[in-house]
């Protein structure tokens, strides 16, 4: 080879290594975008189990409020365990390890996070509501204003659609509620 042509080579390597190396530093700053998408439920069609696929990770947050007099409707029409509230389906052995399950069987109601039974509490009578929280900061389960369970630290569930047993027709359903936010991250081009 002569050596002027190896020299040009040498030369053209060099640029394209220099090139290479400045695009593979340039990658981790390219645009994304990131959207919010909040689901919730219940939805018009009632309580009708919903799957979100699009969001089948951990949410940014939930909260969920589920009325007493719904429990106990639900409660009354079971045999055993019912599901009040679910953030997988419940015949998933998976999703029962990842998953929040607010579940209710004679006259208590009991909170699951991922796998592990975190507290169960009675249900009293009246009018009274079990409000759920889940964030980063960790997990947090009420009824009224007294906290009946806390789990520290990011504890949120997976969320692969909200699944339940209650049924609008059936069970007093009023205040029912549980919403949550997952980021959703989409690239955009230059």
């Amino acid at each position: 080879m002569h050596p002027e042509s190896a020299k040009k080579l040498r030369l053209y390597a060099s640029l394209l290594g220099l090139v290479g190396t400045v695009l593979a530093l340039l990658v981790p700053f390219l645009p994304v975008n990131h959207d919010v998408v909040t689901l919730r439920w219940p939805t018009a069609e009632g309580t009708k189990s919903v799957s979100a696929p699009l969001v089948a990770y951990s949410p940014l947050w939930l909260d969920a409020e589920v009325p007493c007099a719904a429990a106990h409707g639900l409660d009354a029409r079971t045999a055993g365990p019912a599901i009040l509230l679910s953030t997988n389906p419940p015949s998933s052995d998976y999703g029962k390890l990842t998953g929040l399950t607010l579940q209710v069987d004679n006259g208590q109601a009991a909170l699951y996070s991922k796998g592990q039974q975190v507290s169960t509490v009675p249900l009293p009578a009246g009018d009274c509501a079990i409000n759920i929280r889940a964030d980063a900061s960790g997990t947090t389960a009420g009824i009224g204003k007294q906290v009946w369970a806390r789990v520290l630290g990011d504890q949120r569930p997976q969320l692969t659609g909200i699944y339940s047993s209650l049924d609008n027709t059936v069970d007093d359903v009023r205040g029912l509620s549980f919403e949550s936010a997952a980021m959703q991250r989409r690239s955009s081009s230059w």
